[in-house]
């Protein structure tokens, strides 16, 4: 009953189509009305079939925590800006949002990694670095490099995106399982070469593909860190079911897909349609902006649809688990949908976008 009425949802919640919405705001549908356009697209509701539950309580604290955190490791020029843009762009609310039972000390880790993410590390590639692939390889070499130094160790004199990055790795894979930090560490190499793919492509004209487009938005490390907040993990065996790595996919792939809607337009601004589907099925296949969010809106239509199909199957392993890990893979699938819930949230009212 639960998937039907998810289901039901994820089909009612579509809402009118971009040209309907654009037509009854008066809002442009040309590049030259970006701003209203974009300011539209943070409205669209893609109808996530998983309510946010909650705003995790530790909030105000860690908000705090985290641009303490960031000044710390020399990671912001401007005390004063940095703390405005970070609570302007929500970032503390995200985390907030994505773990709604976290205790404080484990939603800090998992906002100083927002901040992270985000400010010093994102954001450097849209500048003069996001062109220069010398330049790209060497800041994800020295970040790579972290993963494999003992106990996460730099030089006292490594940049501050890695000596901040390292104090992330340290704390996330204490306590953790060495499966857990074997596949944490896949997943942040993934994500560290997506960014010289991403420049790659950049300067030579190329068009990501969906895969780059995903693994660049961190949403598989941001995975693994649902299991460190919330002091769980995930049995091997169910981990690496084929079923799961299709679950998690597909969230992945809906993240993808709402969040280069709500930047298209930024990006667009800055002069990149190489690495966003929307701008991607405008400039090389042609669509109309309308035609354009149509195919995004389906693509996440159907992942949504597809989720709770293969959730329903999740109960097939249950019978080589034991109560307790039967209760780590319900609480998994919980996450999953707390973080993909949050982050539809965090890109509609989130100032990082307009």
């Amino acid at each position: 009953m639960a998937q039907e009425e998810a289901l039901s949802k994820v089909s009612a919640a579509q809402g009118p189509s971009l040209t309907e919405l654009f037509d009854s705001r008066g809002g442009a549908l040309t590049e030259r009305g970006g701003w209203d356009a974009r300011m539209h697209l943070q409205a669209v509701e893609f109808g996530c079939p998983w309510p946010v539950r909650a705003v995790n309580p530790h909030l105000g604290e860690v908000r705090e925590g985290a641009v303490a955190w960031m000044e710390s490791f020399g990671l912001v020029g401007d005390r004063l800006l940095n703390a405005d843009r970070y609570a302007r762009w929500l970032l503390a609310e995200s985390a907030a949002w994505w773990h709604p039972e976290a205790p404080a000390e484990r939603l800090q880790l998992a906002a100083d990694y927002v901040g992270w993410v985000f400010t010093p590390f994102d954001d450097v590639f849209d500048g003069p670095v996001g062109r220069d692939l010398a330049a790209t390889g060497t800041i994800c070499q020295a970040l790579t490099a972290v993963l494999d130094a003992p106990d996460a160790s730099v030089p006292a004199n490594a940049p501050p995106r890695v000596r901040a990055f390292a104090d992330l790795w340290r704390r996330s894979r204490q306590g953790r399982t060495p499966e857990w930090v074997g596949r944490a560490t896949v997943h942040w190499r993934e994500y560290f070469a997506a960014q010289v793919a991403e420049v790659g492509n950049r300067v030579h004209g190329r068009v990501s593909t969906l895969r780059q487009l995903v693994v660049i938005k961190c949403a598989y490390p941001i995975f693994d860190m649902a299991e460190v907040v919330g002091d769980f993990e995930v049995p091997p065996v169910v981990w690496h079911a084929p079923l799961f790595a299709e679950i998690r996919d597909c969230m992945a792939e809906i993240i993808t897909a709402t969040n280069d809607l709500v930047s298209a337009d930024k990006e667009a601004q800055a002069g990149d349609g190489s690495n966003n589907l929307l701008l991607i099925a405008e400039r090389r296949d042609g669509l109309t902006r309308p035609q354009a969010f149509e195919r995004l809106r389906r693509m996440v239509h159907e992942r949504f649809e597809r989720v709770l199909a293969l959730e329903e199957q999740a109960g097939d392993w249950d019978v080589l688990l034991t109560e307790a890990q039967r209760h780590e893979v319900r609480r998994y699938l919980d996450c999953l949908h707390d973080i993909v819930a949050g982050d539809n949230r965090w890109e509609r009212v989130s100032g990082r976008y307009h």
